[in-house]
């Protein structure tokens, strides 16, 4: 459900529906229906300071965009759209799925999803998988002997390589799975209901649709990966206070006895600080990720749409991964979405936002989704309202798509855990949606617990 938005005259508009639904929320405490609030420079005020209020009930409620640069996102997915048009009907779906053209569009959403530390991880084991389903098989490329580079632009052009073949695999098997929905299932209704696909004499499916989106390709541990980059080139490279030989050892023993070797990498800059050390690699590598997706093709004529939309995948997904030079141990959660790696983003909720926004949104034609903690005795007063309002305009008006925000404390969610039984009603955000905390699945719980709390 989304409140705010531009009509056909381009003109932001609210009415009192607009604020009774956010009331609504208020008053029933219900994780369903998400509720989105699209974000403009000419959104009153009032607006603002009422979606801040529900962010301060600690419902994880609103999920929060920038509706400027969803429409830029779904220009850059359709170029032969005119803004004109899709300003006023460009939405989020799903988690923060860019979707746009009324029922002219169809696309698989989270058709797909890369593992990020993989990426990295393939490296230094020339493309030996270390752990999980299928630990010991070559399911990399082999890009060399790591102890044979000698600048750090080899090791990142490596973990390019290992990078664009795991997406191109990706890719031939959605090719195939297009095949055979479009052959095989035929989505009548939903072909009704889309327009052109009568007019064409095609399913959605098979190309009916005037817009052939998807399907979308999601990169899972963006931080994980930004970071274990960082950190070889500022131990292995530029400090050399770490050699390739010291980081192969001690990423095959997990950092058991080499916790030397872990406080330096932990010592080098983290993604979500606001520091270009890390926050350059991340675009560069996120850029790298999201243009290589976007030069193939859909079986229906359209481009494939990367993301980075994590649905809670990033705790499986890191169970699939060995040590990082992030430093990360082994099998522990990846990051979720394009927000800093747990508990590394120590310069305030400010410089995360700096950092995220910093990141190519535009070419994530399926999406990017944050997560952002801050402390709910922060938005008590008058005054921390106002300094939220700002810190989501800052990150508005420098390019960042999507927040959405947690407010419940550490403490009381560490005292969820161990008494369910007295928060049957405690509610938190996940990924893209919100849930009742003691619901989830411990390894969660965990995961949300593990993020940093952030106080104005």
């Amino acid at each position: 459900m989304h409140v705010g938005g531009i009509g056909k005259d381009l003109k932001y508009y609210t009415n009192d529906l607009t604020y009774l639904f956010i009331d609504a929320l208020l008053s029933v405490r219900t994780t369903q229906p998400t509720l989105c609030v699209l974000w403009h420079k000419d959104m009153p005020w009032a607006l603002k300071a009422k979606a801040a209020n529900l962010v301060s009930a600690g419902m994880g409620h609103p999920s929060i965009f920038n509706y400027e640069q969803l429409v830029n996102m779904r220009m850059n997915a359709e170029p032969g759209e005119r803004w004109e048009d899709l300003i006023w009907d460009a939405k989020p779906i799903g988690c923060v799925e860019t979707q746009g053209a009324g029922c002219r569009q169809f696309g698989h959403t989270d058709a797909a999803q890369l593992n990020g530390g993989s990426m990295v991880e393939l490296v230094f084991t020339r493309g030996i998988k270390r752990v999980g389903l299928h630990h010991g098989e070559k399911v990399g490329i082999d890009t060399g002997d790591p102890t044979k580079f000698k600048t750090f632009e080899e090791f990142k052009e490596a973990t390019k390589k290992q990078m664009e073949f795991l997406i191109d695999a990706t890719v031939r098997g959605l090719w195939i799975a297009e095949k055979i929905i479009a052959q095989y299932n035929e989505l009548i209704i939903q072909s009704i209901f889309t327009d052109d696909c009568i007019e064409r004499g095609k399913g959605a499916a098979a190309g009916g649709a005037v817009y052939g989106v998807g399907p979308y390709i999601t990169l899972i541990g963006l931080a994980d990966l930004t970071n274990s980059l960082a950190s070889v080139k500022k131990c292995v490279f530029d400090d050399k206070s770490v050699t390739m030989e010291e980081l192969l050892q001690a990423l095959a023993a997990n950092f058991k006895g080499y916790d030397s070797v872990y406080k330096k990498l932990m010592q080098a800059t983290k993604f979500g600080n606001d520091n270009e050390y890390a926050d350059d690699i991340a675009k560069e590598i996120s850029y790298h990720f999201a243009t290589t997706v976007r030069k193939y093709k859909n079986q229906r004529g359209g481009t494939i749409d990367p993301a980075v939309v994590p649905t809670t995948q990033n705790i499986p997904y890191g169970m699939e991964v060995g040590a990082l030079p992030s430093p990360r141990l082994a099998t522990t959660p990846l990051a979720d979405g394009v927000s800093p790696q747990q508990g590394t983003d120590l310069s305030g909720p400010t410089a995360v936002l700096k950092s995220v926004a910093g990141l190519p949104h535009v070419a994530f034609t399926g999406g990017t989704l944050t997560n952002l903690w801050v402390s709910g005795e922060s938005l008590k007063t008058e005054a921390g309202i106002a300094k939220f309002i700002n810190l989501i305009d800052t990150y508005v008006y420098n390019g960042g798509y999507h927040v959405q925000v947690n407010s419940i404390d550490k403490k009381t969610l560490q005292e969820a855990q161990n008494h369910p039984e007295a928060f049957p009603t405690l509610m938190v955000r996940v990924a893209g949606y919100s849930a009742y905390f003691v619901d989830l699945a411990k390894a969660t719980q965990n995961d949300i617990i593990a993020r940093t709390e952030h106080v104005f």
